[in-house]
């Protein structure tokens, strides 16, 4: 059965089913936001020495991590702790190459094994 709805101009519309009319929300592309921001920030810690604030999107762009993975982190003292600039949380661009720097090197098949320093 074809139901139509006719507008003010009188040219047939198809009705909306009830399923069409529910509140069905539409996914964000966050997945994109976070694509430009790692662009952008490939560029960020380029220069080192130079601190510059990084925002929430541009960190987590940085760190591959989610940012309640991040808080995590920062309430263990894992990562370094954001400065509070207008309300906002943000990050010195130093701090957080001082940490990338600390990070392990992925060891591959076929290096030699690494001795352990007894303490």
């Amino acid at each position: 059965m074809d139901r139509t709805v006719k507008t003010k101009t009188q040219s047939p519309v198809p009705a909306k089913t009830a399923a069409e009319t529910a509140n069905v929300r539409k996914p964000k592309h966050h997945g994109l936001q976070v694509t430009v921001a790692r662009r952008e920030a490939a560029g960020l810690l380029a220069a080192p020495g130079v601190p510059r604030l990084l925002d929430r999107v541009e960190v987590v762009a940085i760190v591959g991590a989610t940012y309640p993975t991040l808080w995590d982190w920062m309430r263990a003292g894992k990562f370094p702790r954001s400065r509070i600039v207008g309300g906002k949380s943000k990050w010195l661009s130093t701090e957080v190459d001082a940490w990338l720097a600390t990070l392990p090197v992925r060891p591959l098949n076929g290096d030699a094994p690494t001795k352990e320093v007894a303490s």
